[in-house]
């Protein structure tokens, strides 16, 4: 079975200056036409021309007439039918301050969509379709026009993957495959800033939850980008909220992080490979990278 990946960007944009996420939804390709003619007859009905998560929380613009109780019931029933048909979700975060600070990644938006075609590579690879068990082959998509849709489109063009064969870009107000991933990608934002405040979870983002999904964040180091696998999305504990404030505070030094992000790993060396934390997990080529730029050659371990 061919899949297809629709991604979209969150925050940087007044609404979460502090970080960016680029994330959306997998499909299969009819149960992605499926969804476009529930979702457009899903607008109709509420007389909507198209869905904008921070417009429809707000309850601005083409909004406004649904009122409070109008516009929680179009977002139920927009999550409901993505619930329904989407067979998976990517995330990926990162801290803006953290990549303004580093010289060679000033734009973090490249290693965020890079990371998104990594996973799904992945995912692509390990979905076998046909009698004889072949890897999957997938399609990605991603908003036309949108300031960074050249740099979009220049990664896509520039990676060599025989397991994705097209890749195009669409426009979101006339896609609600992309309108689902602009949900998706506010809602992880919204978790981002719960989980640095203390603060409970959503509950419209634990019911997207029944979809099963991968998330990251990414952490410039030393010119590299290294990517700390999540788990299930709001199982996180303590320490695990300690380490996203470390990462997102500017204040913490990248010695201060290091020590928190190794103690963090250690802490979860009895659950590794066990999808059940918040940026808790690295691989263990990234671990011995790290352990490198922490503890370099003649330095020993305090």
């Amino acid at each position: 079975m061919n899949l297809e990946l629709y991604l979209d960007e969150s925050g940087e944009d007044g609404t979460s200056p502090e970080m960016m996420v680029v994330a959306g939804y997998f499909f299969a390709p009819d149960a992605a036409r499926s969804f476009e003619r529930k979702w457009q007859r899903m607008l109709a009905r509420f007389d909507v021309p198209h869905f904008h998560m921070v417009d429809v929380a707000m309850g601005n613009g083409h909004f406004r007439k649904l009122g409070k109780e109008g516009c929680i019931k179009l977002q139920m029933e927009a999550m409901r039918l993505i619930n329904e048909n989407a067979l998976g979700w990517l995330a990926v975060d990162v801290p803006v301050e953290r990549f303004r600070g580093s010289a060679d990644l000033a734009n973090p938006y490249p290693s965020c969509l890079d990371q998104c075609v990594r996973q799904f590579e992945l995912i692509l690879s390990g979905w076998k379709t046909g009698a004889k068990g072949n890897p999957s082959v997938g399609k990605i998509f991603y908003e036309a026009g949108h300031r960074h849709s050249g740099e979009a489109m220049q990664l896509l063009r520039e990676r060599k993957s025989s397991l994705i064969n097209s890749t195009m870009s669409l426009r979101k107000d006339e896609s609600g495959l992309l309108q689902a991933a602009d949900i998706i990608a506010y809602q992880t934002a919204k978790f981002l800033k719960c989980a640095l405040d203390g603060r409970p979870f959503r509950k419209d983002f634990e019911f997207l939850m029944r979809v099963r999904g991968w998330s990251f964040t990414l952490l410039p180091m030393e010119g590299a980008v290294f990517a700390i696998e999540g788990g299930e999305v709001g199982n996180t504990t303590p320490q695990v909220r300690e380490l996203l404030r470390s990462v997102y505070d500017p204040a913490v030094t990248m010695e201060q992080l290091l020590t928190t992000l190794l103690a963090s790993i250690e802490s979860h060396v009895s659950t590794y490979g066990v999808k059940n934390t918040v940026a808790g997990r690295i691989s263990d080529q990234q671990r011995s990278e790290l352990l490198k730029i922490a503890r370099p050659p003649g330095k020993a371990k305090n």
